[in-house]
């Protein structure tokens, strides 16, 4: 039998007068049984601070729960707890809570999801509901710690240029290689062109730039990244460069830190446009308002959030970690 295709007749009997309105759930999953009764409605004056008593026993016997004006009331032997604002209850034994939660829209590893219902309730009676499906991390000044090494004037230096020239006669090749708008060798040939080198000079100099570029690992905010996993869906939004994916999963292995990695150079445009913040949420399956995004840049930061995104500027991991963790955790 499909999961939640059957329901019972409605009881009986009135509420007693200021008792909240109910409708029941009943559905089959496998051969268990579960019951829930959703609170569509619960008058103000009886709403329990979630804060002070998330769970209270019922006088039935049942188990209840409460997050202001919504909650459940849920039937069954084995209460497993899922996260602090979401408890389901299901008959001992029971092969498929997964099954269950999936009914009433209750996310495994988030635990904050009240339920289609639940929602719907919420919604009607004004209240925000926040579910975080994401963690977004951006990589230079965030992942990677990347301090100015002063190339750009050490190579005016060498080469006899005024102040501001390399970049001057370089720009329109560094912002096309921000887009993928010429290859990686089409880089080199501006620089010979442009700027001189030979080859003993070019290779020195691309190393310097990728050095600078490349920085050091950020190694507390990668761990805190790996640990969100498989809690979060995790990614990185990167303003980028042609050859950036490869240098920088050989250097510190992002590919395997996160689920899904967009840089400006493979997706032809770069933050704050609103696209590409669009396409990241694509490639995570989840919508902007589901989405917490980190990035040392303050015009990127406000891109996300006009796009939708939980936007936090990053300043120092202490500051990133505890702006991330309040939304993770919010009601």
């Amino acid at each position: 039998m499909p999961c939640g295709s059957r329901r019972p007749p409605r009881e009986q009997g009135a509420n007693p007068p200021g008792a909240p309105r109910k409708r029941r759930h009943r559905f089959a999953s496998c051969d268990s049984l579960f019951i829930i009764d959703t609170i569509l409605s619960v008058p103000p004056t009886t709403a329990i601070d979630p804060e002070s008593a998330r769970l209270a026993a019922d006088p039935d016997g049942f188990s209840y729960r409460t997050d202001l004006h919504v909650g459940y009331r849920v039937r069954g032997v084995a209460m497993p707890s899922l996260g602090p604002f979401c408890r389901v209850g299901c008959r001992q034994g029971a092969p498929s809570l997964a099954c269950a939660m999936r009914t009433f829209d209750l996310c495994l590893g988030v635990g904050r999801s009240m339920g289609s219902a639940g929602y719907c309730a919420r919604c009607k009676e004004g209240l925000a509901v926040m579910v975080i499906r994401a963690v977004v991390f951006d990589i230079g000044g965030v992942l990677e710690i990347t301090p100015d090494l002063g190339v750009t004037e050490l190579w005016e230096t060498r080469l006899g240029l005024p102040a501001g020239e390399l970049n001057q006669r370089m720009h329109d090749a560094w912002a096309a290689g921000s887009i993928g708008a010429i290859t990686e060798a089409g880089v080199i040939r501006a620089i010979i062109d442009r700027l001189g080198l030979d080859g003993p000079q070019l290779a020195v100099f691309m190393a310097d730039i990728w050095r600078e570029y490349l920085g050091t690992a950020n190694t507390e905010l990668i761990a805190y990244a790996r640990r969100l996993r498989p809690r979060y869906r995790t990614g990185i939004l990167s303003n980028s460069f042609v050859g950036a994916r490869e240098r920088e999963q050989a250097a510190y292995g992002f590919e395997d830190l996160v689920d899904e990695i967009v840089y400006s150079h493979e997706a032809g445009m770069s933050k704050p446009d609103p696209r590409i913040y669009a396409l990241i949420c694509a490639r995570l399956g989840v919508h902007p308002h589901e989405m917490v995004f980190l990035d040392d840049a303050d015009r990127c930061v406000a891109g996300a959030r006009e796009a939708g995104l939980h936007a936090v500027c990053y300043h120092d991991n202490a500051q990133a970690i505890e702006e991330i963790e309040k939304l993770l955790t919010a009601p």
